[in-house]
């Protein structure tokens, strides 16, 4: 996971770099980079534009087996409170969450299936 801040934007090249040495010694090795707490505010930008500069990164200098979710989490305190009440999002009462989550799941568990 990676938040769409500056600080873990900044760590993407070395992300990049161990994906690339993993794959070396794993060509089988599949990553998807999944963005978290990302923005619910519509006026906040930042999620978005972070999102489209690695995107656009990856499109210049593609990584075997390496992509972007196209589901994300958003911030939601249900993700802090789930665990203190020994619960799953999926068993807190946030139908947004639960929606992020399940997509979430439904993608990377059907991937490359299509």
């Amino acid at each position: 996971p990676l938040r769409p801040s500056k600080f873990d934007i900044e760590t993407f090249p070395f992300l990049k770099e161990a994906i690339r040495s993993n794959y070396r010694l794993n060509p089988k090795l599949v990553a998807k980079l999944v963005f978290n707490q990302m923005p619910t505010h519509p006026g906040v930008e930042d999620g978005r534009s972070y999102r489209q500069l690695l995107e656009t990164d990856l499109e210049k200098k593609p990584i075997p087996n390496f992509s972007i979710a196209k589901n994300y989490l958003c911030s939601r305190l249900v993700y802090e409170r789930a665990p203190i009440e020994g619960a799953s999002v999926l068993e807190m009462d946030d139908p947004k969450a639960k929606s992020e989550m399940q997509a979430l799941f439904k993608e990377l568990i059907n991937y490359g299936k299509d």
